[in-house]
């Protein structure tokens, strides 16, 4: 039975084939069941969002007013419902013959993204107005192909271009697109922006090496990173995924081998190399 915990411990979710259950875990621990009758299959996805909300934000800032929200996901229908506001929820369906193959809250929390099977698009649902905005071609089904901005909430994403990967940058709320730039990737695996949101790390497909590209905020090639040049070329398995250190300033790199390299993220020199 799926089950997860809302971020501040208040509440916790669990889902049956047709029933969803919010938990307090405050108080007397009070149980609120959900009838979840129209779910076209069994539960895929159960999440609490982390954001607030409010119409009173200023762009890519959170609302003052608290909310817990829960989704509920299976088939080719998701349930938004308020632990706190039991005549609130939403529904979306995403369409005839569709499955879902991610579905998650916005960092907001105000907003669903949804990327269906086979990465057709991704779309983002808004809570509040009902609107939806859709980027073609994202290359993955899941976290490592977009990511948001610390602070401001600009979206970065990874696509597929008619030569190449392509990073698109978005405007908060809109998802207007700000810019678009060519990879000089083989086969992007994944992006993470710098906990300073200066930075977007992408990194390459293993068969590459540690090939690592760095961009500012606006989408302007800063550096790239292709491996120690200490290391054995010939037995370099390439980058498993990448971690920011807190104050953005250096870059962990994770490779299939085992091995960690450490850079710095402006400099782009090697800073330290951990074997197993």
């Amino acid at each position: 039975m799926p089950f997860t915990l809302s971020d501040d411990g208040r509440f916790a979710a669990t889902a049956g084939e047709k029933e969803l259950k919010i938990h307090s875990l405050k108080g007397d621990g009070d149980i609120r069941p959900i009838s979840l009758q129209d779910l076209t299959g069994p539960v895929k996805y159960l999440q609490w969002a982390t954001g607030e909300f409010g119409d009173q934000s200023l762009p890519g800032q959170r609302a003052k007013n608290i909310s817990q929200r829960v989704l509920c996901a299976g088939g080719n229908k998701i349930f938004v419902y308020d632990a706190n506001e039991e005549t609130w929820s939403a529904k979306i369906d995403a369409g005839e013959n569709t499955g879902l193959a991610h579905v998650s809250f916005t960092q907001s929390g105000g907003e669903i993204i949804v990327i269906p099977e086979f990465n057709t698009h991704l779309t983002i649902f808004s809570l509040t107005s009902g609107h939806q905005r859709v980027i073609k071609c994202p290359k993955f089904a899941g976290n490592s192909t977009y990511a948001f901005r610390p602070r401001s909430g600009h979206l970065a994403v990874l696509t597929k271009g008619n030569t190449g990967d392509i990073l698109s940058l978005h405007e908060v709320g809109s998802y207007e697109v700000i810019t678009a730039v060519n990879l000089p990737t083989t086969d992007a695996r994944g992006l993470k922006w710098s906990p300073d949101g200066n930075w977007i790390a992408v990194w390459d497909t293993a068969s590459q090496g540690a090939m690592v590209v760095i961009y500012t905020a606006d989408g302007q090639r800063f550096r790239s990173y292709e491996g120690s040049s200490t290391g054995d070329d010939d037995h370099d398995f390439g980058v498993r995924t990448v971690e920011w250190s807190s104050d953005s300033q250096l870059l962990a790199i994770g490779k299939h081998d085992g091995t960690v390299e450490l850079i710095s993220g402006t400099a782009v020199c090697l800073s330290y190399c951990a074997t197993k």
